[in-house]
Parts: structure tokens; C-alpha cells; sequence
């Protein structure tokens, strides 16, 4: 057997609607549109390899996880943190954790999670997941193991099983409590979000805008031949289908789509009108352990929205503030961003902030930060 699925396998994708209470991209949810990538390409930050099957010696295939939703899911979250750690976007507290937990490969430098853990607990089974109920046992319900804590089983002790179900079943075994503890603390860190951007068929302007955002995560056919590589021509188009689901991470001049596979070869291209019917996109943002320190202004000192002349330390602590700070609901005016300018998602933030304290900004909601916000912020930190 070689690693050329053939057209119109599937290996491990389930689709359901999106839940009542999914967020979609362009309507009204907690991710505010940041560009991450103006250029839509995140090759850069790619994770380590890995394949979501396993060959005896010679070639025989011995377990498919059917995981393809875990293994891609993975890649987008871990592509994105690879970029906050690799632009110096991660909190110290947040850094330390990373490295002394195990989550760093110090063979590679990148974070690497435990795609077998993942699996288990979002409840894969022999028929594959949903990308819903992967996302939501990353972002809220069991968190993410590092690789090096819940590895592959030995290849010895699959290949000594008596078939394929107990070699299922040993991937798929019980998780030690410890290790699902241990996991959770990963969310004392960091807030993880998914939004869906594209559900039926999306326009290839569309989903390049997306890309802005950053990488995603798509159902789509598997197409020949399937063994192709970045390299060789595109893969072309074979239809509609949601056989396979792999991690979108830019696109070429030409169009095709730059695909980050866990089937050698890993990295492929599909055909610029390649059919993406569903695609789901992660946020990640490290969270603030403590309120800002020293945050205070003068009265001749003024920020404003994309304005040239901000200080960027002082802007810095402004979405700082806004990362800290929570509205009735519990949750943090600033939930998906990283730190920059003030750019649209610290506007779209900001504007909140004072729609909030009953603020009116003349130039429009989150445009000025002045005498009035500062006071009303500051007041707010104090608490």
C-alpha cells in the first residue's frame, strides 16, 4: 500500500451542522476580524510532520487513527502559537509553562501536542470525528497534552496485537487522570476560539480574506493524485466532497492552495478551484496573569485609532488593559488579538470599553483614547 488515498475515501471526517452557538466569520462573535498575516501566508510557522497512520517495516499499514480532524485541528492551533512565540507575542508566565511542561520539541523549538490525547478525548471513533467536537475538547473541555506525554504506542507492541481492533483499542486506550489534569492547566494560559468560515461553497476571495486571519482547517475531497507534493503541479479538483480534513496555511501567485497534510507527502497544493465546502478557523490568545503595571497617561498624551504617531509601549498597555478587563459577561474585551498598533480589533475592543462606561467618541466608538476613557479605565484597574 502506498500513501495515495484514492479518490473519494474518507479518512476520519463526520459533518454536522454548526451548533446554535458556533461563531461565524463575518457575523457577530467574539473574534474580531484581525489581520494576523497581511500576506495570508504562514509556511513560517508550520508544525512538526506527523502522520495519523503508521508502517510496519515493510510498508504494511498496521493502525489509521482516523483522526484526521484531531491531526489538523492540532496543526492550525499549534501553527498559531508557533507565531506568537516566534514574534515574542507570549507572556513570560505563558512562555515558562510551555518549556517546563513539555509542550516545546527541543529538537525543533515548536510546540507539539499530543494528537493521541486529543483524539481520545474528543471521542473519536473508527467512523472519524466532527470538527466542532474537536474544537470544542480544545478550547474548553479537556485542554491539550504535549506530544511527549502521550505518544504513538510502540511499534513493537502493535504489531505483536492480534488484530486491528486491539491495535485500536491500545491507541485508543483510557488516558490517566493525571495526564487530563495536566492538560487543563493549559488553559490557565491560553484562550483558544473557533469560528467557521466557510459552510456549503465559499468563493476562493473569500477564503483567501480569511487567511488574513490565519491558517484554517478544511473538510474537503480527497482528490488524485493525493501523494502529490508542493514540488509537482497542483491536485486537481474532483468535487464536493469531505473525505479528508487537512490545514490550509496560504496560497500560491497562481492561486493554488498551499495544504498542510498528516499523509505523506505533508506538504501539497490543491488546484486554485479545488472545492472547500467547510473550513474552521482557530484563535489562540495567551492570557494576562495580572493587571497591567505602572498603566497611566497624562492628560497631553493622546492615542488614537491607526495613528503613526502612538507610542507603541503605550498602546501595549492599552490592549493589555483590554485583555484583562471583562464586560458583565465574564469575558475580555480583547479575545483574539495580539499585540501591535491600534488597529481594528484594539478599535472594535476599545469601542466596547466606552460603549460600556457610556462613553460617546465623536470620531466614531474606539476611535480616540483620551482625558475620559483613560479615567474611566484606570478607575476599572484599580478595583
Amino acid at each position: 500500500m502506498n500513501n495515495d488515498l484514492k479518490p473519494g475515501m474518507n479518512t476520519g471526517v463526520l459533518i454536522a451542522p454548526p451548533k446554535p452557538t458556533d461563531w461565524m466569520a463575518g457575523g457577530e462573535t467574539g473574534i474580531a476580524a484581525a489581520v494576523l498575516e497581511e500576506s495570508g501566508q504562514y509556511d513560517a510557522y508550520l508544525p512538526d510532520e506527523e502522520s495519523q497512520i503508521t508502517f510496519d517495516p515493510v510498508r504494511q499499514p498496521i493502525l489509521d487513527t482516523s483522526a484526521c480532524v484531531t491531526f489538523s485541528g492540532l496543526n492550525d492551533v499549534e501553527t498559531l502559537i508557533n507565531r506568537l512565540r516566534a514574534k515574542g507575542l507570549v507572556p513570560a508566565s505563558a512562555e515558562a509553562f510551555l518549556k517546563a511542561e513539555g509542550y516545546v520539541n527541543p529538537a525543533t523549538g515548536k510546540v507539539n501536542f499530543s494528537d493521541r490525547f486529543t483524539a481520545k478525548m474528543s471521542g473519536t471513533t473508527k467512523a472519524g470525528n466532527y470538527l466542532g467536537a474537536v474544537g470544542d475538547s480544545i478550547r474548553k473541555l479537556h485542554g491539550l497534552l504535549p506530544e511527549s506525554d502521550w505518544l504513538w504506542p510502540d511499534m513493537s507492541d502493535l504489531q505483536g496485537d492480534a488484530n486491528y481492533d486491539a491495535r485500536w483499542n491500545r491507541y485508543y486506550a483510557e488516558i490517566p487522570a493525571t495526564l487530563q489534569k495536566k492538560a487543563k492547566r493549559f488553559l490557565e494560559h491560553f484562550d483558544i476560539f473557533y469560528q467557521w468560515v466557510a459552510l456549503g461553497t465559499s468563493t476562493s476571495e473569500q477564503l483567501k480574506a480569511s487567511l488574513k486571519q490565519g491558517p484554517f482547517q478544511i473538510a474537503a475531497a480527497v482528490c488524485s493524485p493525493w501523494s502529490s507534493n508542493d514540488g509537482m503541479p497542483p491536485i486537481p479538483a474532483c468535487g464536493c466532497g469531505t473525505g479528508h480534513a487537512t490545514l490550509i496555511y496560504g496560497y500560491q501567485p497562481d492561486g493554488a492552495w498551499k495544504d498542510f497534510d498528516h499523509y505523506k507527502s505533508f506538504r501539497k497544493l490543491l488546484a486554485a478551484d479545488y472545492c472547500i465546502p467547510y473550513a474552521m478557523q482557530y484563535a489562540v490568545v495567551p492570557k494576562v496573569a495580572k493587571p497591567p503595571q505602572d498603566f497611566s497617561y497624562t492628560f497631553n498624551k493622546k492615542l488614537r485609532y491607526n495613528d503613526p504617531k502612538n507610542d507603541p509601549a503605550e498602546v501595549r498597555k492599552l490592549q493589555e488593559a483590554l485583555q484583562f478587563l471583562t464586560r458583565e459577561n465574564g469575558q475580555p474585551y480583547m479575545k483574539a488579538g495580539v499585540f501591535g498598533p491600534f488597529g481594528p480589533q484594539t478599535k472594535i475592543a476599545f469601542g466596547l470599553f466606552q460603549t460600556d462606561h457610556k462613553i460617546t467618541d465623536p470620531d466614531g466608538q474606539g476611535t480616540n483614547f483620551g482625558p475620559q476613557s483613560r479615567a474611566a479605565m484606570n478607575q476599572e484597574l484599580i478595583k
